[in-house]
């Protein structure tokens, strides 16, 4: 279409359209803002306008849905990046236990070094650490918090350690039940803000060496 006349605006759905885009090239005073409409009705086009542009436009309706993002959709949701088998280890504590250490000597060989020494099982391991490094964010909670304790993070539920290949330490602290986001509060421990995690993160992870120890059958058969 060639002009936007009122009539055809209301009827795409462009008139009181929720969803535009803002996009800023380089050059800084070339700013254009894409107002999207309604699908048409094969569902298959959508239409759209650029505003100081007399023309409507018809574009896959797919890209209304991905130009449809909130500030939670754009933000990286990863908990803590690593390479789960090139680690050099990792410790977890659990408040008011011992603290469990793992280390990762060679390739495919993990030993348990604290609380006790043991040989760790290296399938419970690998599947721990898949397990934290697929981990995403599920809400952002507070960018600035005043109090930890609210969150329970000033004293956490538990806490995971991770020396990566560098030998850089990269800390995740758990807290308290979000009942309301049903999740659990938490934080890294370089980083100011605090985040939830689904609620079934805290499942089977070890509280103790025997839950990560190579049973001694295991052990016989090797």
């Amino acid at each position: 279409f060639e002009n936007q006349p009122p009539e055809k605006l209301k009827e795409m759905g462009i008139a009181d359209s929720p969803t535009s885009l803002e996009v800023r090239f380089r050059t800084p005073s070339l700013i254009k803002t894409i107002v999207f409409g309604d699908r048409n009705p094969g569902m298959n086009l959508g239409f759209v306008i650029i505003k100081d542009d007399p023309r409507i436009f018809r574009l896959t309706a797919d890209i209304k849905a991905e130009a449809d993002k909130t500030v939670y959709d754009l933000r990286d949701k990863t908990v803590i990046d690593f390479a789960p088998l090139k680690i050099k280890g990792f410790n977890i504590k659990w408040v008011g236990s011992s603290e469990i250490a793992v280390a990762h000597p060679a390739e495919g060989k993990w030993h348990i070094v604290k609380p006790k020494k043991a040989v760790a099982n290296a399938l419970k391991i690998t599947e721990l650490l898949y397990k934290i490094k697929g981990a995403k964010i599920k809400a952002f909670a507070d960018e600035d918090p005043k109090d930890l304790s609210v969150y329970g993070l000033s004293e956490p539920r538990f806490r995971i350690n991770i020396s990566d290949e560098t030998g850089k330490n990269l800390e995740l602290l758990v807290g308290e039940r979000d009942k309301k986001q049903r999740g659990l509060f938490a934080k890294r421990g370089n980083a100011k803000n605090v985040f939830v995690l689904e609620e079934d993160f805290i499942l089977n992870m070890p509280k103790s060496p025997e839950d990560i120890e190579e049973a001694k059958d295991d052990k016989k058969t090797k």
